[in-house]
Order: structure tokens, then C-alpha cells, then sequence
């Protein structure tokens, strides 16, 4: 007899076998004892979760001769021709074959036609979304005037693309993805049958590999036992399908997390000499981020994270190192390095290891409760003194206490203690300083110190310091005029320059830009210019150019060109008004 596919030979045969569908195994279930068939059912979900296998499953059901409840039996003629695929009454399509409107039109003829040996005629359409716009409107007709017998089970990955008029005729049932145990369980009890004995960390990567699909897990089983050892070890689960080992993932991304950027590139590139793929590194790498970051923000929830018990404890203590914001950055961007990658850059080498340079370079986030709670930690220099303060009481009650001590021991010990209160005392001293220091700074000096000529100086400085953008123009476009008992008036350009300053809500930023940068405490009062800016704008460019003048007229070139024509300079145009006027 040929070999058969660990994902055929292993199919369910019956309701009860379908794993973790419950919600959909047990509505057929009993709609099929209370005789409430429908004519039309939509199976939607991820490959590999069991949707044409419940459709045949369904069939059997309907169709066989000796139920045993909603199960079938399958022993009868009607069951086992629809396990061997030759029924009669189950015809099975492949829309993505069987996609035009030709196919359909055959369907439509051969529903006809009553089932041979049995209640229903039953039409499993599979990747029912393929068909053309052609096809699912020439199956409208039957779908709303089905004869008794027809029954259709439509099975989809997408059914979004299936049309509306096609969705509302149908029962729709959503198959979910397989849980990882669930998947790990099965696995184990398929590789008891075989004989074989598998190592628990290749079951539960095995089990991770197939991301919720049954039929890919066995496929994945099955190439593993193509290779005929009866134990199977994690090393050879990782070299015959080409993953990435755990052990790989956490030296890769402790030494990342460490900075040390020689010892990752090392890793990836004996990583690459095994044959391994930069994209396959990308994902997996992203896989084992999101495990960390998993046990870093829930480590209670140990089902979130595909691997074993043991792997989940190396988790949770690698995730005390570490804050969310470092593993996230890493995530996002190994997640970009995928689409790198997936784009076929001619360089994936070179793009794989700036990467993990890109990754090893982060700067480590340190939070702000932690940096408090080390300050907190530290003796502050009040407690420093008391400390010191209650060792040199406790040394004098001592002395005093002690009735053989001499006068002359006293005063000894009493210069024994002085030295340390005198440093404690000198310290305190300097703080003061320094905060008295700090209290000059900031208040005010007599006005008798400063002129309106140094503010006029630097009133520049003073625009800087203003950090509103409308305060820098204003103020950049106004001229200090008059200091007289400690009063600044600032001419300013025109009203609305008037109105910035005195109507806004943060005035205070003038008075602190003031203080900050002429050291003194200013009342300000603004007035409205306009025409005397202008005026002084206008000398001050009147005397640039006088000034400009006098320069060309002492040029060589320009001398010999006034005295060969007999010329005199009267004026000059800039460059870029010259190129205006042209």
C-alpha cells in the first residue's frame, strides 16, 4: 500500500474528533438531530483549521444509513464511498480550478438529478471566494430556489470576497485557529503511535511553527520523521526545517541589549554560514521579542507566550532587565528589516547586520522612578550631620559618665570629636553659600548699574532668550527708548506688536527673559513707533550707502573708469534689487 500524509491518514472522521471547533461541531450536531438542515452552510477560517473536513464529516452524516446520533457510523456503503471519495451524491470542487461560469451551469444540471442511496445531494465548493463574478451570479438562482435534496457547504479563507447576495443565502459558521497545546497534544500522541519518542522542546517548537493550523503542524511532523530516526532531538527539528534555535535567540538578543555589537555580528554571521535565511532571522527575532515583551508587561499570562515551561521562566527573568520602550524599538526595527528583506534587496547581508548594529547602539531607557528611588537611597547631607551630631553626644555622655576620667582626658577627648563637627560645620557653610549665591542671582541689583546703551547691546541676547516664536518677532522688530527709574520703554513697530505683549497669557516670559538677561528686575510699558523705526531705518541704510560711496570711489578700477568719462558715483543698487528692477 503507498504512504499516506500524516495530515489525510490522521483526518477526523467524526464531530467529536474535530479539535477545538466545538462551537461549530456541536450546532451541526444537534440542528442534525432536530432535522433542521439548511441548504447552504459558509465554512470562513485560516487554513488547516478543519473546514473541509467538517464539510465531509457533515455529508457522512447526512447521508448515513446506521447514525449513532448526529455521528456516522462509517461502516455503511454511504459512508465509506465518501471516505474513498467516490460517493455519488458528494460532489467536491475546486474553485480555484473550477472557477467560470461553464462549471457552475454543469453543477446546476447535475443537482437535479435525485441522490442515489441516500436523503441529500451535498456540493462542496472549496476557496468558494475564486469563483468569477460570472460564476457566483449564475449560482444565485439555485441558491434561492435549492431543490429539497441539494445541500451546499462552501469553505473560504476570505470571505470578504464572497459576495453579499451569496453570504445572506447562507449559514456561516467562522472556524478558529488551533491553540498551541492543543496542536503540542495531539502531536505527542500522533508520535506515541509512531513509536517515536520527540524531545519537548522540538514538540513545542514544532507546534509554534505551525501557527494554529492542524495540517501544517503534521506536515511539519511529517518531514521530521521522513528523516527515520525513532528520537527526535531539538538540533535536528532546527537543522531539517531550517529554524531558528531558542538558545540562538536569547544569546543573540542578550548580547544586542548588552551593546555588544561584535558578538551579535559574530552570532549572525555563523548563523548565516549554516545556510540560514536573513528573512528567517527577522521574523524569528521579532517572534522572540514579542515573548519578551509578553513577559515583561504580563508575566502572568503564560498561554500568550507558544513555548515551555522552562523557556517561560528564562522569559520573565530576561524581562527584569529590560523596559518596554528598549524592546519595542527593537522590535520595530527588525519589523522594518523584514520588509527589507521581503522587497529582495540586492544586499540582505549588509542590511541584516547595520541592523543589528542599529539594535546594539540603542541607548538603554532608564525610568524616572528608578533614578528617584537611587537619590532616595543616598544619605542627604541634614542626615549626614545629625549622624554626626549624635556620635559626638554619644561620645561626651560617655566621658561624662566615666568617673576616673581626668579633666585633661575630657578636653583630649573633646579635641578628638571637634574636627569631624568642624568639616560638617564648614560643608553646611558652603551650602549656605551657595544658596545665598543662588538667592543673588536671581533677585535684583540697584538699576543705577545698568544704562539704556547696555540694554540696546544686548538686546539681541534678549530676543534670543524669548522661546515663543511670536515673542522673538515682536521683540526682534522693537528697539529699547527710554530706562528712567527702573521703567523700560520699548518702542514697538504697531498695535498688534502692542497687543502680543501686553494682552498675552504668558507675560511673565518678557519679565524672565528681562532678568535672565540684563540681571536686573524691569517694569516694562511699550509704545507704538511705526514712523520713528521707519525714519531711523532709513538714516541708518542712508548712511551705509554714503558710506559705500566713499569705499567705491577709492577703488582703482572705478577711479579709472570717473576719470576716463568723467563720472562721479551717485549711487548704488544691491545685487538682489538690481535683479527686481531687471
Amino acid at each position: 500500500m503507498t504512504y499516506l500524509a500524516l495530515a489525510r491518514k490522521c483526518r477526523p472522521q467524526k464531530f467529536s474528533e474535530v479539535i477545538s471547533q466545538e462551537h461549530i461541531t456541536k450546532t451541526l450536531s444537534n440542528a442534525i438531530l432536530a432535522g433542521r438542515i439548511h441548504h447552504a452552510y459558509l465554512f470562513s477560517g485560516p487554513r488547516g483549521t478543519g473546514k473541509t473536513t467538517t464539510a465531509r464529516i457533515l455529508a457522512k452524516s447526512l447521508n448515513c444509513a446506521n447514525p449513532k446520533g448526529a455521528e456516522p457510523c462509517d461502516q455503511c456503503p454511504s459512508c465509506r464511498d465518501i471516505i474513498n471519495g467516490v460517493s455519488p451524491n458528494v460532489l467536491e470542487i475546486d474553485a480555484a480550478s473550477n472557477r467560470g461560469i461553464d462549471d457552475i451551469r454543469n453543477l446546476r444540471e447535475f443537482i437535479k438529478y435525485s441522490p442515489v442511496g441516500g436523503k441529500y445531494k451535498i456540493y462542496i465548493i472549496d476557496e468558494v471566494h475564486q469563483l468569477t463574478s460570472e460564476a457566483f451570479n449564475a449560482l444565485l438562482k439555485t441558491l434561492e430556489e435549492p431543490p429539497a435534496h441539494g445541500v451546499f457547504v462552501f469553505a473560504t479563507t476570505e470571505p470578504q470576497r464572497v459576495p453579499l447576495t451569496v453570504l445572506s443565502r447562507c449559514l456561516r459558521f467562522d472556524f478558529r485557529l488551533l491553540p498551541f497545546s492543543k496542536i503540542a497534544e495531539f502531536l505527542q500522541r500522533l508520535c506515541d503511535a509512531e513509536g517515536v519518542k520527540i524531545e519537548p522542546g522540538a514538540l513545542n517548537l514544532v507546534a509554534s511553527k505551525a501557527e494554529g493550523s492542524m495540517r501544517d503542524g503534521l506536515s511539519l511532523l511529517d518531514q521530521i520523521l521522513s528523516f527515520g530516526e525513532k528520537k527526535i532531538s531539538l538540533e535536528m527539528v532546527t537543522s531539517t526545517l531550517g529554524i531558528m534555535d531558542r538558545e540562538t535567540l536569547f544569546g543573540l538578543s542578550e548580547v544586542i541589549f548588552e551593546r555588544e555589537s561584535g558578538k551579535a555580528l559574530k552570532i549572525v554571521n555563523d548563523f548565516a554560514l549554516s545556510g540560514g535565511s536573513f528573512e528567517l532571522l527577522a521574523t524569528s527575532l521579532q517572534e522572540h521579542l514579542r515573548n519578551l515583551l509578553f513577559a515583561k508587561v504580563a508575566p502572568d499570562i503564560g498561554e500568550l507566550l507558544e513555548v515551555t515551561d522552562k523557556d517561560l521562566e528564562r522569559y520573565r527573568e530576561l524581562a527584569e532587565d529590560y523596559e518596554e520602550s528598549d524592546i519595542l524599538r527593537a522590535i520595530n526595527l527588525f519589523s522594518e528589516l523584514e520588509i527589507t528583506l521581503k522587497r529582495k534587496t540586492s544586499e540582505p547581508r549588509i542590511a541584516t547586520e547595520i541592523t543589528i548594529v542599529k539594535a546594539a547602539s540603542l541607548d538603554r531607557t532608564v525610568k524616572i522612578e528608578k533614578i528617584l528611588k537611587q537619590l532616595s537611597s543616598q544619605p542627604s547631607p541634614l542626615s549626614l550631620r545629625a549622624s554626626l551630631n549624635q556620635a559626638q553626644m554619644d561620645l561626651m555622655s560617655e566621658g561624662s559618665l566615666s568617673g576616673t576620667t581626668e579633666p585633661q582626658k575630657e578636653v583630649g577627648a573633646q579635641k578628638d570629636v571637634t574636627p569631624s563637627v568642624e568639616v560638617e560645620t564648614k560643608e553646611e557653610r558652603e551650602q549656605i553659600h551657595i544658596t545665598e549665591q543662588q538667592k543673588t542671582e536671581v533677585s535684583p541689583p540697584a538699576t543705577d548699574s545698568l544704562s539704556l546703551d547696555a540694554i540696546k547691546d544686548r538686546w539681541g541676547e534678549f530676543v534670543d532668550r524669548l522661546k515663543s516664536q511670536k515673542y522673538r518677532v515682536s521683540a526682534k522688530n522693537s528697539r529699547p527708548i527710554e530706562l528712567k527709574d527702573n521703567l523700560l520703554v520699548i518702542g514697538v513697530p504697531n498695535s498688534g506688536a502692542k497687543f502680543i505683549f501686553e494682552k498675552s497669557k504668558d507675560k511673565s516670559a518678557v519679565d524672565r527673559a528681562i532678568r535672565e538677561t540684563f540681571g536686573e528686575k524691569l517694569k516694562v510699558s511699550f509704545k507704538i513707533l511705526g514712523g520713528e523705526l521707519k525714519q531711523q531705518e532709513r538714516e541708518r541704510k542712508r548712511a551705509t550707502a554714503t558710506d559705500l560711496k566713499e569705499v567705491l570711489e577709492k577703488e582703482k578700477d572705478v577711479r579709472e573708469i570717473l576719470d576716463t568719462f568723467g563720472g562721479e558715483v551717485v549711487g548704488f543698487i544691491p545685487k538682489e534689487n538690481k535683479k527686481k528692477k531687471d
